[in-house]
């Protein structure tokens, strides 16, 4: 789950070593909904950006607030197992289990698109 900071928490987030080298940060404003302005980066102690709108006076105002981007973890592909069939007699236990597992192969399939678009900038 992503955690949002105001300018001031980034900041001292940063201070206190919480934040890693080479994170991605969304930047939002509170008065547009669902509105991403820009990502900035956070590398060798420094806020970098390429595009969009940013400024570091939006660190201080209150009406912008910053979300961490973070990576899912690694998933071991080869140990997904099947999901057995269903019957007519199983359990909520049993249906939550199936989605958990589909969800658990929805963020696999994320993570094999990653892993190829990265080979394709690469390039």
């Amino acid at each position: 789950m992503s955690k949002d900071y105001k300018g001031y928490e980034l900041v001292k987030a940063i201070h206190d070593k919480e934040i890693k080298d080479n994170t991605e940060i969304e930047v939002h404003n509170l008065e547009i909904t669902d509105n991403v302005l820009t990502t900035i980066k956070y590398v060798n102690r420094r806020l970098c950006w390429e595009e969009g709108t940013f400024n570091t006076g939006m660190l201080c105002d209150g009406n912008y607030y910053f979300r961490l981007i973070e990576e899912e973890p690694e998933i071991n592909i080869q140990a997904i197992e099947e999901i057995p069939r269903l019957t007519g007699f199983d359990t909520r236990e049993t249906v939550r289990n199936h989605f958990n597992k589909i969800n658990e192969l929805v963020r696999a399939i994320r993570q094999l698109d990653n892993q190829i678009n990265n080979k394709w900038k690469e390039k």
